[in-house]
C-alpha cells in the first residue's frame, strides 16, 4: 500500500497554498510561527553578541531593545499566527506530525 505524505515546512506564519487533498498525513516540519516582526533584531543580536562579551540571550536582548511589553505582544502575535496555520492544517481531517524549529 502506497501512503501519500504532504509536507510543509518553514511557514514563518505563512498560510500554504495546499492545491490538491490526495494524502494520508502531514509532516509539517518546522517554523510554523510568524518571525516577521522579530527577526529584523535577530543580526542586531548576533552583531551584540559578536562584540560584546556579554552574554545575552536572544530574548533578553530583546527585552532590553524593545521592552518587555512589546516583546509579549510580538510573541503572542507570532505565536497566534503559527496556531491558525495549525488549525487549517487540522482542517484536513489527516493526522498531523510535527516537529518544532526555532521558531516555535
Amino acid at each position: 500500500m502506497e501512503m501519500k505524505i504532504l509536507a510543509v515546512g518553514d511557514l514563518h506564519g505563512r498560510k500554504p497554498v495546499i492545491q490538491f487533498k490526495d494524502f494520508d498525513c502531514i509532516v509539517q516540519i518546522g517554523d510554523v510561527c510568524d518571525d516577521r516582526e522579530i527577526s529584523p533584531y535577530i543580526r542586531q543580536w548576533f552583531k551584540h553578541i559578536k562584540n560584546s562579551e556579554e552574554e545575552i540571550t536572544y530574548e533578553e536582548f530583546l527585552i532590553k531593545k524593545i521592552g518587555k511589553k512589546e516583546f509579549k505582544k510580538m510573541k503572542g502575535h507570532s505565536l497566534k499566527k503559527g496556531n491558525e496555520i495549525l488549525k487549517y492544517l487540522d482542517s484536513f481531517g489527516k493526522p498531523i506530525f510535527f516537529v518544532p524549529g526555532n521558531w516555535d
